[in-house]
Protein backbone atom coordinates (compact mmCIF):
# COMPACT_ATOMS: atom_id res chain seq x y z
CA UNK A 1 0.00 0.00 0.00
CA UNK A 2 2.75 2.61 1.08
CA UNK A 3 4.89 1.40 -2.40
CA UNK A 4 1.43 2.34 -4.08
CA UNK A 5 1.12 5.55 -2.58
CA UNK A 6 4.60 6.61 -3.20
CA UNK A 7 4.44 6.11 -6.92
CA UNK A 8 1.32 8.05 -7.17
CA UNK A 9 2.26 10.79 -5.41
CA UNK A 10 5.41 10.94 -7.52
CA UNK A 11 3.09 10.48 -10.82
CA UNK A 12 0.81 13.64 -9.59
CA UNK A 13 4.01 15.89 -9.39
CA UNK A 14 5.71 14.73 -12.56
CA UNK A 15 2.51 15.08 -14.60
CA UNK A 16 1.95 18.26 -12.88
CA UNK A 17 5.60 19.74 -13.10
CA UNK A 18 4.89 18.67 -17.05
CA UNK A 19 2.14 21.01 -17.12
CA UNK A 20 3.59 23.69 -16.43
CA UNK A 21 5.35 24.49 -19.06
CA UNK A 22 2.31 24.22 -21.77
CA UNK A 23 0.63 25.84 -19.03
CA UNK A 24 -2.15 29.08 -20.49
CA UNK A 25 -1.31 32.21 -18.90
CA UNK A 26 -3.25 35.08 -18.67
CA UNK A 27 -0.50 38.29 -19.35
CA UNK A 28 -1.88 41.65 -18.68
CA UNK A 29 -1.06 45.12 -19.84
CA UNK A 30 -1.55 48.06 -19.19
CA UNK A 31 -1.62 51.47 -21.84
CA UNK A 32 -1.77 54.62 -20.25
CA UNK A 33 -2.62 57.58 -22.97
CA UNK A 34 -3.56 60.81 -22.32
CA UNK A 35 -6.83 60.50 -23.33
CA UNK A 36 -7.35 56.31 -22.74
CA UNK A 37 -6.69 53.81 -20.15
CA UNK A 38 -6.61 50.47 -21.81
CA UNK A 39 -6.38 46.52 -19.60
CA UNK A 40 -5.36 44.39 -22.19
CA UNK A 41 -5.53 40.57 -21.29
CA UNK A 42 -3.54 38.06 -23.66
CA UNK A 43 -4.72 34.30 -22.49
CA UNK A 44 -2.20 32.44 -25.26
CA UNK A 45 1.66 30.70 -24.10
CA UNK A 46 3.86 33.72 -23.82
CA UNK A 47 5.82 31.36 -26.10
CA UNK A 48 3.86 32.50 -29.60
CA UNK A 49 4.25 35.27 -31.49
CA UNK A 50 0.51 35.50 -31.95
CA UNK A 51 -2.45 35.24 -30.39
CA UNK A 52 -6.39 35.35 -31.38
CA UNK A 53 -7.43 35.70 -27.38
CA UNK A 54 -7.11 39.15 -26.37
CA UNK A 55 -9.46 41.20 -24.30
CA UNK A 56 -9.64 44.84 -24.44
CA UNK A 57 -10.83 46.74 -21.34
CA UNK A 58 -10.71 50.95 -22.32
CA UNK A 59 -12.18 54.09 -20.60
CA UNK A 60 -12.03 57.26 -22.24
CA UNK A 61 -10.64 59.40 -19.10
CA UNK A 62 -12.83 62.27 -20.56
CA UNK A 63 -16.15 60.77 -20.86
CA UNK A 64 -15.88 57.96 -18.69
CA UNK A 65 -17.23 56.02 -21.44
CA UNK A 66 -16.32 51.97 -21.41
CA UNK A 67 -15.88 49.52 -23.91
CA UNK A 68 -15.04 45.91 -23.90
CA UNK A 69 -13.62 44.04 -27.23
CA UNK A 70 -11.80 40.70 -28.40
CA UNK A 71 -9.37 40.65 -30.53
CA UNK A 72 -5.70 39.46 -31.23
CA UNK A 73 -2.07 40.08 -30.61
CA UNK A 74 0.00 39.89 -34.94
CA UNK A 75 3.70 40.49 -35.28
CA UNK A 76 5.48 40.23 -38.57
CA UNK A 77 7.31 37.89 -40.20
CA UNK A 78 10.07 38.32 -38.43
CA UNK A 79 8.86 38.61 -35.32
CA UNK A 80 10.55 41.45 -34.39
CA UNK A 81 7.63 43.80 -33.84
CA UNK A 82 3.86 43.05 -32.65
CA UNK A 83 0.62 44.89 -32.36
CA UNK A 84 -2.74 44.47 -31.15
CA UNK A 85 -5.70 44.87 -33.53
CA UNK A 86 -9.46 44.95 -32.01
CA UNK A 87 -12.19 45.18 -34.58
CA UNK A 88 -15.77 46.48 -33.62
CA UNK A 89 -17.98 47.31 -36.56
CA UNK A 90 -16.65 49.76 -39.19
CA UNK A 91 -14.09 50.25 -36.55
CA UNK A 92 -10.53 49.03 -35.90
CA UNK A 93 -7.85 49.59 -32.57
CA UNK A 94 -5.03 49.37 -33.39
CA UNK A 95 -2.25 49.77 -30.91
CA UNK A 96 1.56 49.29 -31.45
CA UNK A 97 4.36 50.22 -30.17
CA UNK A 98 6.39 53.25 -31.04
CA UNK A 99 10.03 51.87 -32.27
CA UNK A 100 11.34 55.17 -32.44
CA UNK A 101 14.53 55.56 -30.09
CA UNK A 102 13.35 57.24 -26.40
CA UNK A 103 15.12 58.62 -23.70
CA UNK A 104 12.14 57.24 -21.25
CA UNK A 105 12.48 53.78 -19.73
CA UNK A 106 8.92 53.11 -20.64
CA UNK A 107 7.59 51.61 -23.74
CA UNK A 108 5.86 54.45 -25.37
CA UNK A 109 2.93 53.07 -27.27
CA UNK A 110 0.43 54.41 -29.80
CA UNK A 111 -3.46 53.53 -30.22
CA UNK A 112 -4.97 54.33 -33.78
CA UNK A 113 -8.86 54.39 -33.87
CA UNK A 114 -9.73 54.26 -37.64
CA UNK A 115 -13.30 54.00 -39.42
CA UNK A 116 -14.00 52.78 -42.33
CA UNK A 117 -9.94 53.06 -43.18
CA UNK A 118 -9.89 57.17 -41.45
CA UNK A 119 -8.18 57.78 -38.93
CA UNK A 120 -10.06 59.45 -36.50
CA UNK A 121 -8.17 59.46 -33.25
CA UNK A 122 -5.19 58.68 -31.44
CA UNK A 123 -3.46 58.61 -28.23
CA UNK A 124 0.22 58.06 -27.37
CA UNK A 125 1.19 56.83 -24.11
CA UNK A 126 3.07 53.83 -22.20
CA UNK A 127 2.54 50.49 -21.73
CA UNK A 128 3.08 48.37 -18.33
Amino acid sequence: MRSLMVYFLITFFSANCHAEKHKMHSDIHIFQGGKFEIELKVNCPKSELTCNDVGYNAINKKTGKKIQLKGQLLSNPTGDRQWYEFKNGKYLYELTADYTPSTTPQERWVLNVIHDGKYIASDEGNMY
